[in-house]
């Protein structure tokens, strides 16, 4: 997977991109908008195809893992103390809700 930080609405935000199959960035690398940071792949012990988990979120979990949220109800939704943001509405309004 592959971690992004942000500054956005002056906050910082974290983009999550999971079950790569390859990753062209490095830790601490800066990336532009647009910029290739990975190949959509297909793994995770559950996969079935090529997919990618996409996540925005205010906080990164503890661990090696961050963890995403799969269910909306509106622009942002809080789950175990993190902030999840619907990335649709932050990547068409460039702004957190």
């Amino acid at each position: 997977y592959v971690v992004l930080k942000h500054t956005i609405s002056g906050k910082t935000v974290y983009s999550f991109y999971a079950h790569l199959a390859s990753y062209t960035v490095r830790s601490g690398a800066r990336v532009s908008k647009g910029q290739k940071i990975g190949v959509v792949g297909n793994t995770g012990s559950a996969s079935s195809g090529k997919h990618l988990h996409f996540a925005m979120m205010n906080k990164l979990w503890m661990g090696s893992y961050y963890g995403y949220a799969t269910y909306f109800t509106g622009n942002k939704t809080t789950y175990g103390g993190v902030t999840y943001y619907n990335p649709v509405y932050v990547i068409q309004n460039n702004r957190l809700p």
